[in-house]
């Protein structure tokens, strides 16, 4: 089994963490490790929290504060900015040094669901045979099987410009 990371930075408690290993519990998911980089906003309350989260669940809840960012990561320090989703770039790499192999970063308004979540996120890196869909120009613009109501076209942000049919409506 992979070792796999869950990484988020947050300036409140994220108390969605406690779904989060609700979910990994419930599907028996083990090999997990939560990472927390704080900010300056981030309450000391976050401490208490992220003990208990481990208590409960048994999973390695780590939380980084400014000081340990900066410890950690004395040459990156001055490069991220705080107040700032960026901050989770220490999490990501607390995440690498600690042997993950799979690290997933999530924010604050990111909701579990009811499903297996880490199901689909473990199969980063494997090899699989799969079906393949190509075009004539190379280019296959993934949101055409959208439709809508007026025969609109509409493509992935990144799709080439150049490569954009268009209709009129």
């Amino acid at each position: 089994m992979k070792k796999i990371a869950l990484v988020t930075t947050t300036i409140s408690i994220p108390k969605l963490l406690v779904e989060y290993a609700s979910n990994f519990e419930n599907f028996k998911w083990k090999n997990v490790f939560f990472v927390v980089a704080g900010d300056l906003k981030t309450p000391v309350e976050i401490i208490e929290f992220c003990e208990n989260l481990q208590e409960k669940f048994g999973y390695e809840v780590n939380y980084l504060d400014i000081k340990t960012q900066e410890k950690l990561f004395p040459k990156l320090a001055s490069y991220i900015p705080y107040n700032s989703l960026t901050r989770r770039n220490f999490g990501m790499l607390f995440a690498y040094q600690n042997n993950a192999e799979i690290i997933i970063t999530i924010d604050d308004d990111n909701f579990v669901g009811n499903g297996d979540y880490l199901k689909f996120h473990s199969i980063v890196g494997d090899k699989k045979r799969l079906k393949c869909i190509s075009s004539n120009t190379g280019w296959y613009n993934v949101c055409e099987v959208l439709k809508e109501e007026k025969n609109r076209y509409f493509f992935h942000r990144g799709f080439p410009l150049d490569q954009r049919k268009t209709i009129e409506v």
